[in-house]
């Protein structure tokens, strides 16, 4: 692999690293802690509620780091970076494990938080962007696409481990499996094509190794002056705030009548037309143009948030789960893209980070802020409206940032 090979270009054993990474951190991170929910509310004696802030303060976290780590990755060794916060992810696991009360379970989230940023969304965002001229949204998607998959995988067995011995069992057992993906990152990643004397994929300026691929767009500080980085922010907020909203799907439906059996199937099949939808995200960008994928992808989203408004009509509940599914990915596959998109290579890591910090504040505001609205008003019919119209705010802004960048693009040309 040191060369890469005349059929396969090094830049999809990159993928491949990532789809790994998925699997293993992100799935672990994310997909799973569902399952420690009750066992550790339950040792502890305290309301779910309380567990949950573990969650809050994990988001929180990487809120705060992601600035710091995109200065980091453009400044020192990448893969040793990588490297480091895997393990130091795997050590969070390791302390939630040890608790003897539930501050250190919430410390251990704030403390995880603050490394695991730093190893999934971040840096893969990074790589693809310096690896891929061509088909970065599908690049993107396949490796977003894994945590999905090791969800699927990972939660049986970790559910399984829980009950025969104990969670906290279950949390090193996950910190080791994390902590395996280390040597990984050393051997096999790399932070630019140069470093293995390659241009990205699909790179169609200059061969020669000598002559390094030009780096176009705005610097950060630059950014910042441009109306367009806070329609971004707003959409990369957004993105995650509705997946918050998703995540009380189960007992809004149990709300409305159905039994629970009725929403566990209702989530299996959002799972399954994920795992569907995100490579067709991808090539949906790789396809068509920036607006023209963003108006797909927002208009469907905001009509299936309104077809949930009338849960107990199957067809469009129905309906309104299958577009989700196709539209989940959201917040992983288009912020990096879309980064790039606007603002080019220039400055990528910086303005990436800060979208990655405002992603996951949306992740962090999203699931609790629309908690308390349903606890408010006593229903979701206030909920579903406002993501719509989240959807429909951000693609005008985005439409304005794609617009702006075309225009700034041509003048460059001049």
């Amino acid at each position: 692999m040191e060369k890469g090979s005349k059929s396969i270009h090094y830049a999809w054993w990159i993928m491949a690293i990532g789809f790994v990474l998925y699997f293993f951190v992100q799935a672990f991170t994310n997909q799973v802690p569902g399952l420690f929910t009750k066992p550790i509310s339950a040792e502890f004696n305290v309301p779910r509620s309380v567990f949950l802030l573990h969650n809050v303060f994990m988001n929180l976290a990487g809120f705060l780091a992601a600035p710091l780590w995109g200065r980091l990755y453009k400044k020192y060794n990448f893969q040793r970076l990588l490297a480091f916060c895997i393990v130091m992810t795997a050590v969070g696991f390791f302390f939630r494990s040890i608790s003897t009360n539930i501050y250190m379970v919430i410390a251990s989230g704030f403390f995880r938080g603050v490394f695991f940023i730093g190893t999934t969304i971040l840096p893969m965002g990074l790589l693809v962007a310096s690896w891929f001229e061509k088909k970065r949204g599908f690049a993107t998607s396949m490796i977003t696409v894994a945590a999905s998959l090791g969800g699927v995988v990972f939660n049986p067995l970790i559910q399984t481990l829980i009950s025969s011995s104990g969670w906290r069992v279950a949390d090193r057992l996950s910190g080791i499996l994390v902590a395996a993906m280390a040597p990984l990152v050393l051997l096999f990643v790399r932070s630019d094509p140069e470093k293995k004397g390659l241009k990205p994929y699909g790179y169609t300026g200059a061969e020669s190794a000598a002559v390094e691929v030009p780096k176009t767009g705005l610097t950060a500080a630059e950014a910042r002056k441009t109306p367009s980085l806070y329609f971004l922010l707003f959409a990369s907020f957004s993105s995650t705030f509705v997946a918050g909203a998703m995540m009380q799907l189960s007992p809004y439906l149990t709300d409305s009548g159905y039994d629970p059996l009725f929403a566990a199937s209702a989530i299996s099949i959002l799972g399954v037309f994920s795992i569907i939808g995100r490579p067709l995200m991808g090539m949906l960008h790789d396809k068509a143009k920036p607006g023209t994928a963003a108006a797909i992808i927002f208009v469907s989203a905001a009509a299936g948030f309104l077809c949930l408004n009338f849960p107990l009509n199957k067809f469009l509940l129905g309906a309104a789960i299958v577009i989700w599914g196709f539209n989940s990915g959201i917040s992983l596959i288009m912020p990096p893209l879309w980064t790039m998109e606007v603002f080019g290579a220039k400055d990528y890591a910086v303005i990436f980070s800060l979208v990655v910090a405002i992603n996951r504040f949306g992740s962090l505001a999203g699931g609790y802020l629309i908690g308390l609205l349903h606890d408010l008003t006593g229903s979701n019919n206030l909920i579903w409206p406002i993501c719509s119209a989240m959807m429909l705010i951000s693609l005008a802004g985005m439409i304005y940032s794609f617009r702006a960048s075309n225009k700034r693009k041509a003048q460059e040309t001049v």
